[in-house]
């Protein structure tokens, strides 16, 4: 399995690519929120009503938290595409593998002190993904 860097590396990049299309869809959902109770549906008024200046612009911290979230997806997707370009044509991941396990490890840390278990469990997998690929392609290449 180890001999393989890029195809490991090809399967880090699908994962995030993946958790990116399922966050989308969890985006959605979250901005056609109204409220499960009342003390939700005063927060959620609270968050969408009280407006403020922030850098030359009005927002509410429901901007924030929709633009937040929507960051995320294309974050991921950006970064899952690229990694795959980066192996088109047969290319070896090299240092990109170590870089991608750098930023989803940091991704990985965030999940775990800020979110939840759907996407925690999505960037472990894509993290040990790109941590595997970057041992397969220090053992493939000083052999």
């Amino acid at each position: 399995m180890l001999s393989h860097p890029r195809a490991i590396f090809r399967v880090g990049c699908a994962i995030l690519v993946f958790t990116a299309l399922a966050h989308v869809l969890g985006h959605v959902s979250l901005a056609a929120q109204t409220g499960e109770d009342e003390t939700h549906r005063q927060l959620l008024a609270l968050m969408k009503g009280y407006r403020r200046e922030i850098g030359g612009s009005m927002r509410s911290t429901w901007d924030f938290f929709l633009g937040f979230s929507l960051h995320f997806s294309i974050s991921l997707l950006g970064l899952g595409a690229a990694g795959w370009a980066g192996t088109v044509g047969g290319r070896r991941p090299g240092a990109l593998a170590l870089v991608f396990t750098l930023v989803s490890g940091a991704a990985l840390a965030n999940s775990v002190a800020y979110f939840f278990i759907a996407p925690t469990v999505c960037l472990a997998a894509a993290t040990l993904a790109f941590a595997l690929a970057t041992v397969a392609e220090r053992l493939t290449t000083s052999t």
